[in-house]
């Protein structure tokens, strides 16, 4: 009879667990948006409108509804009126607590998958609690849990929590499956991702080279857990520069994506999305774009406007946008993903502050700085308070701020700050990384403006040497070193060296771009100088030994 009892309750477990993965919000979304046509004809019906009439209404209806967020309708509904009754009937099962652990475990799991990252919490923390009363740490279902709980800190911002559970978690999981195991490359994999958004890129790569070389021995390449492991660690050396590393594996990821799991795929959309994002980074703009869209396209389709997922992918695609000028197409999504991550994750989450910089960047590229000012400053106090001064994303605010005070004029503390942003990119990212390139150039700008010349020309030399050995000629970061040397150059008389400059900005700037006339108006100056020095010979020797 006991044996029964136990089968029994494991087939509640299964069934639940089946009816919770079963959950298709997307489809209940477009339900919700059928019945509401399929209403609106009958009503018709019933008022005698004539065809046509029921036609041109349900059109009409149609438009107004177009954007309107029938995913996060049908999640409303699903939080206030399914998981609400469901955590309440869990509570039948509080004598039986093994049962009961897996179901809260379950449901913390899919609460978390749906984004309703609060709801969550309560779940998985209650599972954790009874697994490890009846079972111990060491049980695969306590460990489950844990894992669990680590993911939704992350999710929700809490890095320094999820970092500790994670941590324990691995040294778990290799005392008690072994370093090769796939549940501890699976827990590895997991703190790695952690360690990356706390800063600890180093680390970070390191644990996942290991997890990734088991994960290829013990799955194969095409398994599903080795593809998201590939993603994670070309993501993690794309963040690094180290894009050469990067790419193979990004594109090796995607491809396999696309043909064993189909398009529509949460992780092919991932994967989609980070490699926009490192086709940006590589100065590819036109490619990125179809990237972006194609990511947001689906996540907005699969998971609702105001999943956290979404209001990254929205950022993103804006980012595109303005790095392109295209300031008007990226305002609204700008402005829609900075609500969304208010309301849903709260003003301290690094979605929401990344959300405050890039609406303060697009801001101040539409010439309004005192606009932008507030948010630049908000988001660089809430990052250094709940990241420190040398996360990666605290020396992006650093610099950004730093930016904008020095087109304001406001050059003292603008030098402070930029001068302190270089110092964290060279400490945290290293000499030659993307991040750190263009920090030495902003300073040479900053010192050029006041009239420190030969400062900033070691500036912009550092920044374009450096530069050449990670980026190809004619990348656009390239080409702002090489246009910024040339001008410093140019004022200090090292007329042949600024001219062989000027000239490589021109071959390798497209002929419809605007800056092409700008680069030739600039070569002209200089030539026009070169023409005057030959005509005054000491002025000539006097400035031959600059640049």
């Amino acid at each position: 009879e006991a044996e029964q009892r136990s089968e029994e309750l494991q087939q509640v477990v299964d069934f639940q667990d089946e009816q919770l993965s079963s959950l298709d919000v997307p489809a209940m979304g477009q339900g919700i948006r059928a019945g509401l046509l399929d209403a609106v004809w009958k009503a018709g019906e019933l008022e005698g409108q004539t065809t046509e009439e029921l036609e041109r209404a349900r059109g009409d209806l149609e438009q107004q509804v177009a954007t309107a967020d029938f995913t996060g309708l049908a999640l409303t509904a699903l939080d206030e009126h399914v998981f609400v009754g469901a955590l309440e009937a869990l509570e039948e099962f509080e004598t039986q607590p093994l049962v009961q652990a897996q179901l809260l475990n379950s449901l913390g799991g899919t609460l978390r998958a749906l984004g309703l990252l609060d709801r969550a919490l309560d779940p998985m923390e209650r599972a954790i609690e009874l697994s490890r009363a009846e079972l111990g740490d060491g049980h695969r279902n306590t460990l489950d849990s844990i894992n669990n709980l680590g993911l939704l800190l992350s999710d929700q911002g809490k890095l320094d929590e999820a970092e500790v559970v994670l941590r324990e978690l691995v040294e778990v999981g290799r005392r008690e499956f072994g370093d090769e195991h796939e549940f501890t490359l699976i827990y590895m994999n997991n703190l790695a991702g952690v360690l990356e958004g706390r800063g600890k890129t180093e680390e970070a790569i390191l644990v996942m080279r290991e997890a990734l070389n088991g994960l290829r021995k013990a799955n194969g390449n095409d398994h599903p857990t080795t593809l998201v492991f590939i993603v994670n660690l070309g993501n993690k050396l794309r963040v690094q520069g180290k894009f050469d590393e990067a790419e193979p594996l990004l594109r090796e990821a995607l491809e396999a994506f696309r043909r064993t799991l189909g398009n529509d795929h949460a992780n092919t959309l991932k994967s989609v999305g980070i490699m926009g994002i490192l086709l940006r980074a590589q100065g590819k703009y036109g490619e990125a774009e179809p990237l972006y869209r194609e990511a947001l396209e689906g996540f907005r389709r699969t998971l609702g406007d105001e999943h956290p997922t979404t209001l990254s992918a929205i950022g993103g695609l804006g980012t595109i946008l303005k790095i392109q000028s295209k300031l008007d197409e990226a305002e609204p999504l700008y402005r829609e993903a900075l609500e969304g991550s208010r309301r849903k994750l709260g003003e301290e989450h690094q979605y929401t502050l990344t959300n405050l910089s890039n609406m303060g960047s697009l801001l101040y590229a539409q010439g309004k700085p005192a606009e932008a000012e507030p948010y630049f400053r908000q988001a660089l106090e809430v990052r250094r308070r709940t990241l420190g001064d040398r996360h990666p994303n605290t020396l992006t605010s650093i610099n950004s701020l730093g930016l904008l005070l020095k087109n304001q004029g406001k050059l003292d503390e603008a030098e402070t700050l930029l001068r302190e942003g270089l110092a964290g990119k060279r400490q945290k990212l290293g000499e030659r990384h993307p991040s750190t390139l263009r920090s030495l150039n902003n300073l040479g700008r900053l010192v050029q403006e006041r009239g420190k010349l030969d400062e900033a020309k070691q500036f912009y030399r550092e920044a374009l040497d450096m530069g050449r050995s990670v980026l190809p000629n004619g990348h656009p970061d390239i080409l702002i070193y090489v246009g910024c040397l040339a001008v410093v150059l140019k004022e200090l008389g090292s007329l042949e060296k600024a001219e062989i400059l000027a000239r490589e900005l021109i071959q390798f700037t497209a002929q419809d771009s605007p800056e092409l006339a700008k680069h030739k108006a600039l070569l002209e100056e200089i030539l026009a100088l070169q023409a005057d020095a030959a005509d005054n010979p000491a002025e000539q020797i006097r400035k031959s030994d600059d640049g």
